[in-house]
């Protein structure tokens, strides 16, 4: 990164020379006395210190000819942008005092009651108050919790560029998710209520990534009686039918389960959890 300023001071804190990275983002300070050394690092504004880099990182990338994990990763503190104080011996050379710096990735989503469930949010559906919505990072360790707002809304922001998942934990148990494919807006799994996880450079957002669609399931049930007349009204003296009743139930495509149910003599309401749909439904007894 170049046009960093980098501020050399002694063990005591007193600044003693500053200088301005080239453009690889290299600077040096020369023909110093043994003694302790720091660096402090003044950054464009829009950008963050990165944080150290975990002990259980692969390292790849040779930096100054080294493999070793002191001389690839960013010694700076993250809040102060000071080095630790080193000192340096006679005739020693350190090409340790390095500084990773970013533009933080931002990872933004909405919650809302998808009320025919097709996984697209549609004018008129609300945003859901009240989901828990965890993010890990790419080793699957924790990163931070959010709770969705009155408009279903999330923002997690000021994130180092990475790869990152989050995990949806519904306002109530009763809440399913809406399918999740290429052609609609809900982005989280039905299955395990995570996210693909998705690997942000500096600067990106996640926005867009992050949606989940929510649903109650609808029931739909009655009674099979013997209809005596028949006049098709459930008259005060006509009894539930005692037979076994085969029900099958059919989306909009006309394809679903049957569900063999047996009536018992005394009145039976029929309940069958299903998905919602705009479309009307057909229901056939046989």
């Amino acid at each position: 990164m170049p046009g960093v300023t980098a501020i050399l001071v002694d063990g005591s804190g007193t600044e003693l020379d500053s200088t301005v990275t080239d453009e690889n983002g290299l600077y040096l300070f020369q023909n110093l006395p043994p003694g302790e050394y720091a660096v402090k690092f003044e950054i464009p504004d829009g950008y963050l210190f990165t944080p150290p880099a975990k002990p259980t990182t692969p390292i790849t990338n040779e930096v100054d000819g080294s493999l070793n994990y002191d001389d690839v990763t960013s010694d700076v503190n993250v809040e102060t942008g000071v080095t630790d104080a080193v000192f340096l011996y006679s005739g020693e050379e350190n090409m340790s005092f390095d500084a990773g710096i970013f533009i933080p990735v931002d990872i933004s989503g909405a919650t809302w009651h998808d009320l025919n469930a097709n996984g697209v949010h549609e004018e008129g559906e609300p945003g859901l108050l009240g989901s828990t919505v965890t993010l890990y990072d790419g080793d699957g360790d924790f990163v931070g919790v959010q709770i969705t707002d009155d408009n279903g809304s999330f923002l997690f922001e000021g994130l180092p560029p990475g790869t990152y998942h989050t995990v949806l934990t519904p306002p109530s148990p009763e809440y399913l998710l809406s399918p999740n494919t290429a052609d609609n807006d809900s982005d989280f799994h039905p299955e395990n209520f995570k996210t693909t996880p998705l690997t942000l450079k500096s600067g990106e957002s996640g926005e867009g990534s992050f949606d989940a669609g929510l649903y109650l399931p609808a029931s739909i049930g009655d009674r099979v009686w013997y209809d005596e007349m028949p006049n098709g009204l459930q008259d005060s003296d006509e009894i539930a039918f005692d037979g076994p009743v085969a029900i099958t139930l059919y989306d909009s495509l006309l394809s679903w389960q049957q569900l063999p149910l047996k009536l018992e003599a005394a009145p039976i309401i029929l309940m069958v959890s299903l998905l919602v749909h705009t479309n009307s439904w057909l229901s056939s007894m046989n």
